[in-house]
């Protein structure tokens, strides 16, 4: 098995205090943004799963990374506990990869998030078999979606077809697979992980997917009784 989580979009807006998104700069020049403390707490996460686990970072679009696609890894400076294991890697966006003789395709979302404002397509699933039978994951670039200019390749042209598409930081869970020129894809739709807390696990065998949900098994303190 292996497990798929997008750790992209880390530093969104919740991260950022309502100050430091108000006050001109000059007043807050002497304070540590709220995005600092959370690359600190990514990097105990990251450390914790690259120690078990091969561990793939991928940015995204509220990530200290570059704005337009294909998006550049984040520096491994930013993760110096991580940095330090072999197993972990910055990848780009979106980012290609084999694993167990399956190609693995990760989109961090941009994409599909700019389809929906330019088409009447809102399902996740439905605009990842679109993006198959297009053969193109990012349709809307370079017209409202900014990307790297490029003279003759198109870095987001499928020229073959991965065994697995996979759309991270969706609002919900889904999965399809879809048979396209003779060859089968599996669809995935990836929730936050900030809001939905879980991640995907993939079997490389059969691509059955399930997804893990952590919830907390305490239960609520009981209040005191009053004396």
């Amino acid at each position: 098995l292996f497990p798929y989580t997008t750790l992209s979009d880390l530093l969104a807006e919740s991260t950022k205090s309502k100050e430091t998104l108000t006050k001109a700069r000059y007043l807050t020049a002497n304070k540590q943004a709220g995005s600092v403390e959370a690359m600190h707490q990514l990097d105990d996460i990251l450390v914790q799963l690259a120690g078990s686990v091969a561990t793939d970072l991928l940015p995204g679009a509220n990530d200290p990374a570059t704005g337009i696609l294909p998006q550049q890894p984040l520096h491994k400076c930013m993760f110096p506990q991580a940095s330090a294991y072999p197993t972990f890697q910055s990848v780009t966006n979106p980012y290609g990869c084999t694993v167990a003789n399956t190609e693995i395709l990760v989109l961090a979302g941009q994409t599909l998030k700019d389809v929906r404002k330019n088409s009447d397509l809102t399902d996740s699933i439905e605009i990842l078999e679109k993006f198959v039978l297009w053969g193109h994951v990012a349709p809307t670039c370079p017209d409202t979606l900014g990307c790297y200019p490029t003279y003759e390749l198109d870095p987001f042209v499928l020229t073959t077809l991965p065994d697995v598409l996979i759309a991270g930081n969706q609002d919900e869970f889904k999965w399809k697979k879809v048979e396209v020129s003779g060859k089968n894809v599996l669809l995935i739709s990836v929730p936050r992980f900030s809001s939905s807390h879980s991640f995907v696990q993939i079997h490389p065998d059969t691509l059955d997917v399930s997804i893990i949900q952590f919830e907390s098994m305490l239960e609520p303190e009981s209040p005191e009784p009053e004396k």
